[in-house]
C-alpha cells in the first residue's frame, strides 16, 4: 500500500527538462492569445458569432495549459517546508506565472465591461448558452472591477504582500516539535493526539508545551496577519466592497441575506454551545474545561483506526454507496495520490488539492483515531468532488 505522495505522476524530479518547457510553451501561448485577442478595438464583443470564438479559443488556451511546474513545487514544500529550494523555486514560479496570467487578464475584464444593453441578447443567445452562467458572473461583477493595469498590480504584488508572508509562517510551525512522553513529535502530530490524552492533566501539560512553541514564533505571526489584513483592507477599498466579507460571498456566489441570517442566527445562541460544554463537562467528571479539553474525548474507543485499516473500511462505505468512490479511493491509494503520515517539516492539518488537468492529491497526518478516520473520509469527499467535477470544464470544474 502506497502511503507517500507519488510527484513522479507530475515530473520525475527536480531535474525533469519537462518543467522548464511547460513553463515556456504556458507563457508562449498565453502570449498569443493576448496578441489576438488584446486589441484596441475589441470588435469581437459586438458580434456574437465572434465572440463565441473568443470564448471557445480561451477555453480551449485553459484546458491546454496548466500551472504544473507551480504546483509540483508547492507539493514538495508541503512535505518538506525546510527546503529553502523548494520555497524559492516556488516563489519564482509563482511570480513567473502571474506575469503570463495577466497577458490574458484583459478577456474577462473586457467582457465583463460589455455594454448592458447588450446583455440580455447574450445570455438569451442560445449558441452561447455553454457560457451564460460564465458571463453572468462576469457582468454581475463588474462593478469591483479596476482597469487592466490596476488589475496587473494587484495581482503582481499578491507574491510579497500575502504568500510570503503565509509560506514563511508554515515553514517555521512545521519544523517546530515538542517531547512528549518520551517521543519528539512534530507540532501537527502534537495537535492532532491532543484530544486522546485520557486525563486533564495530561492534556493540560501537553497543550503547554504546544502553546510554549507557538508563542516563540508569535511575533512573527502577529506580523503575518496584520499584513494579511491591511492588504485585505486596500484591496476591497479599491474595488469597492463595504464589508470584509462580501469578496468572498460575491466570489461564492451566495446571497448576502443568507450569510448575514446564518451569522445572526449563530451569534443569538451562543447559549446551545454554553450548554453543551457545560454537558461535556459534567460528563468528562470535570468541574471546568480548560480550553485543551474542548475537543477531549468522552468514553473509550477500543477501535484503533490504523491507516490500513481505515482504508479498507472506507472501500467498504463508499462502496456501498456507489462503486465509483470506492473504485478512485482504491486507485489514489494505488498511485500514490495520498500522503498519510505526519512527519517533521511537513505540512500540518489536511487537504485535498485538485487542480483542473492535474492529478488530485490528499495530504494526511494520519495518527489512528477515530478523528483521523473521519478527517480521510472527509478529505476524500473533496477527492470525490474533483475528479468528478472534471466533466465540466475549466471554466466550471
Amino acid at each position: 500500500m502506497k502511503t507517500n505522495w507519488n510527484l513522479e505522476l507530475l515530473y520525475e524530479s527536480v531535474a525533469d527538462p519537462r518543467i522548464e518547457k511547460d513553463c515556456v510553451d504556458l507563457e508562449k501561448a498565453f502570449s498569443a492569445f493576448e496578441t489576438k485577442y488584446d486589441l484596441s478595438e475589441k470588435t469581437y464583443l459586438e458580434d456574437n458569432n465572434d465572440l463565441l470564438q473568443s470564448l471557445q479559443e480561451y477555453e480551449t488556451l485553459l484546458k491546454s495549459t496548466t500551472q504544473k511546474p507551480l504546483m509540483y513545487y508547492f507539493f514538495l514544500r508541503d512535505l518538506d517546508s525546510s527546503n529553502t529550494e523548494y520555497v524559492s523555486k516556488m516563489n519564482i514560479l509563482s511570480n513567473r506565472f502571474t506575469q503570463a496570467l495577466n497577458k490574458v487578464s484583459f478577456f474577462t475584464l473586457a467582457l465583463a465591461a460589455i455594454k448592458k444593453e447588450r446583455h440580455a441578447g447574450i445570455l438569451s443567445d442560445k449558441s452561447l448558452a455553454y457560457y451564460k452562467y460564465f458571463l453572468n458572473c462576469l457582468f454581475d461583477d463588474a462593478k469591483y472591477n479596476l482597469s487592466v493595469a490596476e488589475e496587473k498590480i494587484l495581482s503582481l504584488k499578491k507574491l510579497p504582500s500575502s504568500e510570503m508572508w503565509l509560506n514563511h509562517t508554515e515553514k517555521i510551525l512545521n519544523a517546530q516539535t515538542v517531547t512528549w512522553k518520551g517521543e519528539l513529535l512534530p507540532i501537527p502530530k502534537a495537535n492532532s493526539i491532543l484530544s486522546d490524552q485520557k486525563t486533564q492533566k495530561d492534556r493540560k501539560l501537553l497543550s503547554d508545551k504546544i502553546n510554549v512553541v507557538l508563542k516563540d514564533v508569535a511575533r512573527f505571526a502577529e506580523g503575518e496577519i496584520n499584513a494579511l489584513l491591511t492588504d485585505k483592507k486596500i484591496e476591497d477599498e479599491l474595488r469597492g466592497f463595504a464589508r470584509p466579507q462580501d469578496c468572498t460571498i460575491r466570489g461564492n456566489r451566495n446571497d448576502p441575506k443568507v450569510i448575514d441570517n446564518l451569522v445572526d442566527v449563530v451569534t443569538t445562541n451562543f447559549h446551545v454551545s454554553q450548554r453543551y460544554y457545560k454537558i461535556k463537562a459534567r460528563l468528562l467528571k470535570l468541574k471546568k474545561l480548560n480550553y485543551s479539553d474542548r475537543a477531549a474525548n468522552i468514553g473509550t474507543v477500543k477501535r484503533e483506526f490504523r491507516f490500513e485499516k481505515a482504508y479498507t473500511k472506507l472501500i467498504e462505505v463508499f462502496g456501498n454507496i456507489d462503486q465509483k468512490y470506492s473504485d478512485i479511493l482504491a486507485s489514489f491509494v494505488e498511485n500514490g495520490q495520498i500522503d498519510a503520515f505526519p512527519k517533521k517539516g511537513k505540512s500540518g492539518g489536511a487537504y485535498c488539492c485538485g487542480v483542473y488537468g492535474l492529478p488530485t492529491y490528499v495530504l494526511l497526518n494520519h495518527n489512528d483515531n477515530l478523528r483521523a478516520f473521519t478527517t480521510f473520509a472527509h478529505e476524500m469527499g473533496h477527492a470525490f468532488h474533483t475528479e468528478l467535477s472534471r466533466a465540466q470544464g475549466p471554466l466550471y470544474s
